[in-house]
């Protein structure tokens, strides 16, 4: 419970931090925290602690994909590790639903165009029949 309320607090202090313009710098926030655990592995490159750090600094920074790699080579070292494994889940769900919304956006895009193309299609002759038969009367 105290891990979850502190890894709450660093998501939030994270977010403060890298949070301008009203976007997320993502790549600031990954840079401003990996590059002491990006240290630790060109020395040791089975210390489990640093890859699991290094793992959720990319998770906290947005960067899911990178996450999920780096959980899997925690969990290559040490398959059970608990943590990790909630985290790769987390990571994995991250990353469908990023998906998906990405699909959403895309049907939505393409409805629009199929919207436009009916448009086009069918609206502009009715109104232009329209307008025509309007003139020949007057």
């Amino acid at each position: 419970m105290i891990a979850s309320i502190g890894c709450v607090l660093v998501v939030f202090g994270i977010a403060e931090m890298f949070w301008q313009n009203g976007e997320f710098d993502k790549e600031k926030c990954i840079l401003e925290k990996e590059p002491p655990y990006v240290e630790i592995l060109s020395r040791e490159p089975n210390n489990v602690d640093a890859w699991y750090q290094r793992a959720i600094i990319h998770y906290d920074c947005g960067s899911y994909t990178v996450a999920q790699q780096y959980f899997e080579a925690v969990l290559s070292l040490e398959p059970d590790y608990e943590q990790a494994k909630q985290y790769h889940e987390m990571s994995t769900q991250k990353i469908e639903e990023i998906q998906l919304e990405q699909e959403n956006l895309d049907a939505g895009v393409g409805s629009f165009e199929l919207a436009g193309i009916l448009f086009a299609a069918v609206i502009i002759p009715l109104i232009y029949r329209y307008y025509k038969k309007k003139k020949q009367k007057v």
